[in-house]
């Protein structure tokens, strides 16, 4: 598991931030999550989602199976919030903990071998919970356009999934779309490659070829490389 690499994840750290994220994702979380004290940040990989958290006066249990993105959360922790801290390097599927106020997980539906368990899961360890999911037909990533350009087909897609597991459960939930467009910076042109590679599940071999097709891609400015892209995420609260 990449995320497992201290280097790896440094460099998808500085990614995101360059990258803009969490953007626009964030003040529906904060916002929806105002009066609920303890928070499970499910798959919190370095934190874009804790620390903000951690600010606003929430308790935060990560529960993060790699300990080089956990330890990067810890590196960020602000002064004095140390306390209000709890970070747990397991699989969210073997959560044995006490029951919080809330969880979210957001971009971390997708590494769990059984989505539906997951979500049960989530939804009996709390009382508010948030799911965030890409609504992939309406993005154009990096990712997406070379796995576009490579004839790969479609990711899969989690929302059907997510509606059908809280109906089973009798669950009222809303659903609310957020687009943006954020450019996103290239740091380093043979780790953005790597990255590719590895969210496409794709084998060394391919690696000339996507890199060509990264360049293809973007665009250059004074401050580097960078792609303008459009992203679209379905936030369920429930």
């Amino acid at each position: 598991m990449r995320f497992k690499n201290h280097d790896y994840a440094e460099f998808y750290d500085r990614q995101q931030t360059e990258a803009g994220y969490p953007g626009k994702l964030l003040a529906p979380v904060i916002e929806a999550l105002k009066g609920f004290n303890s928070v499970i940040d499910i798959g919190a990989g370095t934190g874009f989602f804790t620390i903000p958290l951690l600010e606003s006066g929430h308790r935060v249990t990560v529960v993060e199976p790699a300990s080089e993105m956990s330890d990067i959360i810890l590196r960020k922790c602000p002064p004095g919030k140390r306390e209000k801290l709890s970070v747990i390097n397991d699989l969210w599927e073997n959560w044995t903990g006490e029951k919080h106020d809330a969880a979210i997980c957001i971009h971390s539906l997708y590494s769990m071998n059984n989505s539906r368990n997951a979500i049960e899961l989530i939804h009996r360890n709390s009382e508010k919970r948030i799911i965030i999911v890409r609504e992939s037909s309406e993005m154009k990533t990096l990712t997406g356009m070379t796995r576009a350009k490579l004839g790969i087909e479609l990711s899969r897609d989690y929302n059907p999934e997510i509606v059908s597991a809280l109906k089973e459960l009798d669950v009222p939930f809303t659903v609310k779309n957020i687009m943006e467009q954020r450019p996103h910076r290239v740091i380093d042109p043979d780790r953005e490659t790597g990255s590719v590679i590895y969210h496409l599940r794709l084998d060394e071999s391919y690696k000339n070829r996507v890199r060509n097709i990264i360049n293809e891609l973007c665009s250059k400015d004074s401050r580097g490389i960078y792609f303008n892209a459009v992203y679209s995420d379905n936030i369920y609260l429930f």
